[in-house]
């Protein structure tokens, strides 16, 4: 029976440092995304290509790409919140 638990234990602390890895890895990408698009609208608004609707329905694209990313890092809490719980 303690080798049983030893052993879910092991597991539950190899899940918990992979979701570990993933959420440092997660918030990388999200914040050079973000800096990436930032530096991207500066240009366009430099070189004056953002005008009417464009700046508009480029905010809309983008707003949808972030509500994936939104629901994957919610997974990501979640997961990590489910680690932290003591039987």
């Amino acid at each position: 029976m303690k080798d049983k638990r030893k052993k879910e234990t092991a597991e539950l602390e190899k899940i918990k440092t992979k979701i570990n890895e993933l959420d440092q890895q997660f918030s990388k990408l999200i914040l050079n995304q973000g800096a990436y698009f930032m530096a991207l609208l500066d240009i366009l608004k430099e070189e004056g290509l953002l005008t009417g609707d464009r700046f508009k329905k480029l905010a809309d694209h983008y707003k949808k790409e972030l509500r994936g990313i939104g629901e994957y890092a919610d997974f990501l809490k979640m997961m990590r919140d489910f680690g932290k719980k003591k039987p």
